[in-house]
């Protein structure tokens, strides 16, 4: 396949998927806690370029820089933390003429969703050959965290996919470094670490797989390669991040500090809920393991098996086992399934991809007479690996999250043996909805967790969800509100939330397939008798 059919392919792959998933998906998750946030921040951000490009010179003053890059303050909109490169990419999304609000809402990240199945394409199909590009794209489609999270405003498909392209412009940088080289994979890092902070775990990875695969750079070599991923990435994020730009070194302890120290969240695993210590070293590892479709797992499997001789191969475990390592420290912070290391999954894609041509190679060498229908075979050999696991995403849908693999037992045998099948809120929005259907005109509706009311209101400014309808919580809501709505995140629930599951049956269940991902509880309107006067307050 010549260099502009592949490049072909890979624009295919980003209108299509871009404009599919953007309707399957993103136009129909519920709002997830961090998305107001994100988009809030990054549209300041964005007034900042804005002014500039009007000739307003005094955006570039302290006071200008502070308005729209200040960190400090001391509400949420003002004291994220985070870098921007993945926050401006939804506020560029936002702008295009796309249908639909959520989609529109969500399109930056949809599209860095399909961007990332097109390098894929062209990385891995361009060393191994056609099976394993289009394996390793379409692993990374279906797999269910990539789906989630590439369809959601939020910065974990940023990382995951300019880490991505990172580790390809860092492995060409390797094999023949040259001063151009060097500073694409240098740019190519800073989008990835400007976009989240674990993006600089590409770098580490590129090192030691150049030291294990090209034991023979020269000392001139090294000292290039590692200018480039130290001194010339760093200065480039200065640049990228206008909030350093002034008290540079205060505000670099203050992120430092920030994401060395980052506060522990309760998360439910394996039956207890986790909070200090967080839960322990196999949380990460096996969290990977039981939301990968079972073929797409061997096939990484089979594909990681080919290191000790094939260097793509060394530099795509070596670089798995980076983004796995700072989450197999007993002390550090893991919550939210894969949400922290989303950039494992291309990695694992690209490793299922090299794990297709072995095979097909593998029954080629055992059958020569199958040679003449070589694509006939390898298109079998993606139908039975792919098919399945997309049925397996679609099974839970809209909550791709909740989905688990047969290690334990799918979704429900995960839920069983205490996982949490969601945890950012979306469900809220199909609760929500179900009880705006049925309640009266002013009817209180008690909402958990009190962090989601502001996300939540934004349904009703939609008109999705009655806007005379009160939300609230606390005792006092709890004692007058007809309506309760909880999603399935145990452990952020209150005292009401399990007397009411142990003691009234729900008016409403959200589901992903046999799973229940969020609740609706009603009062009678008698207010409950005796049984519901022991509610707790």
């Amino acid at each position: 396949m010549n260099r502009r059919t592949r490049l072909g392919v890979a624009a295919g792959l980003v209108v299509v998927v871009g404009l599919g998933a953007s309707q399957l998906f993103a136009e129909v998750f519920g709002l997830t806690y961090d998305e107001p946030v994100y988009a809030g921040v990054a549209e300041r951000h964005w007034e900042w370029f804005e002014r500039l490009l009007h000739g307003d010179a005094s955006a570039l003053s302290r006071a200008g820089l502070e308005r729209h890059w200040g960190n400090s303050g001391d509400t949420p909109l003002e004291a994220d933390w985070q870098p921007p490169v993945g926050k401006l990419v939804g506020a560029l999304g936002r702008r295009l003429p796309l249908p639909g609000v959520f989609a529109r809402y969500r399109a930056g990240n949809v599209l860095l969703y399909a961007l990332t199945a097109a390098l894929l394409w062209l990385w891995i199909g361009g060393r191994a050959g056609p099976l394993a590009g289009a394996a390793a794209a379409g692993t990374w489609l279906v797999l269910p965290g990539a789906v989630h999270h590439g369809s959601l405003a939020g910065i974990d498909q940023p990382v995951a996919c300019f880490a991505t392209l990172a580790l390809w412009c860092g492995q060409r940088a390797v094999e023949r470094p040259t001063w151009r080289r060097l500073l694409l994979f240098s740019l190519t890092l800073t989008l990835a670490v400007e976009s989240k902070f674990n993006g600089v775990l590409v770098a580490p990875a590129v090192l030691l797989a150049a030291a294990w695969q090209r034991p023979g750079l020269s000392r001139r070599e090294w000292g290039r390669l590692l200018l480039a991923t130290g001194p010339v990435a760093f200065l480039l994020g200065l640049a990228l991040w206008p909030w350093l730009w002034y008290d540079t070194f205060r505000h670099l302890g203050q992120v430092i500090q920030f994401h060395g120290r980052h506060g522990y969240i309760a998360t439910l695993y394996l039956g207890r809920v986790w909070i200090d210590p967080p839960p322990p070293w196999h949380y990460a590892p096996v969290l990977l393991a039981i939301t990968t479709p079972l073929p797409l797992l061997a096939a990484a499997g089979l594909g990681a098996a080919t290191a000790r001789r094939d260097p793509l191969a060394r530099l795509l475990l070596v670089a798995v086992l980076c983004h796995l390592a700072p989450f197999l420290s007993p002390a550090a912070a893991k919550y939210n399934g894969v949400r922290l290391f989303v950039a494992v999954l291309p990695l694992l894609a690209a490793l299922a991809g090299l794990g297709a041509a072995r095979l097909l190679t593998a029954l080629l060498r055992r059958w020569p007479a199958w040679a003449a229908r070589r694509r006939a075979l390898g298109a079998a050999l993606l139908a039975a690996g792919l098919v399945p696991a997309l049925a397996a995403v679609l099974s839970v849908y809209p909550y791709p999250s909740a989905w688990a693999n047969a290690l334990v037992g799918g979704p429900a045998g995960a839920v069983a043996r205490g996982c949490e099948p969601v945890f950012w809120g979306e469900p809220l929005r199909e609760c929500l909805v179900a009880v705006s259907r049925a309640a009266a005109p002013g009817e209180v509706v008690y909402l958990n967790p009190p962090g989601a009311l502001a996300m939540c209101g934004i349904y009703q400014q939609l008109n999705l969800v009655r806007p005379e309808l009160l939300l609230g919580h606390g005792p006092q809501c709890a004692a007058t509100a007809r309506w309760f709505v909880y999603q399935n995140r145990r452990s952020e629930w209150d005292a009401v939330g399990q007397w009411l599951l142990d003691n009234v049956p729900p008016r409403y269940v959200a589901r992903a397939g046999e799973v229940p991902v969020g609740y609706v509880w009603e009062r009678p309107s008698d207010g409950g008798g005796p049984l519901w006067s022991k509610l707790p307050r």
